[in-house]
């Protein structure tokens, strides 16, 4: 189960920015690419069902991904919305 705290920490931050930069400091540039996209997806992905209210029907319309695809998606990336 993901609460509202647990996302935020895993954004890095302590209360939610409408949007927030990518940098060195909140981002290891030293991962191998697949590892980074991963961990990029999972932060885009958390912080958007965080402002979707943990819908994850407004997510699939917003990112414009099918549900099925985006909940194996989240699957995938270990969020279980349990």
């Amino acid at each position: 189960m993901i609460d509202i705290q647990e996302l935020n920490i895993s954004l890095g931050n302590t209360e939610m920015k409408s949007s927030s930069a990518i940098t060195e400091e909140n981002f290891d540039f030293d991962l191998p690419v697949r590892e980074a996209r991963e961990n990029l997806e999972k932060t885009y992905l958390l912080y958007q069902l965080n402002k979707a209210g943990v819908s994850v029907s407004k997510v699939s319309n917003f990112v414009d991904v099918e549900r099925t695809n985006l909940y194996r998606k989240l699957k995938t990336l270990g969020i279980d919305l349990k």
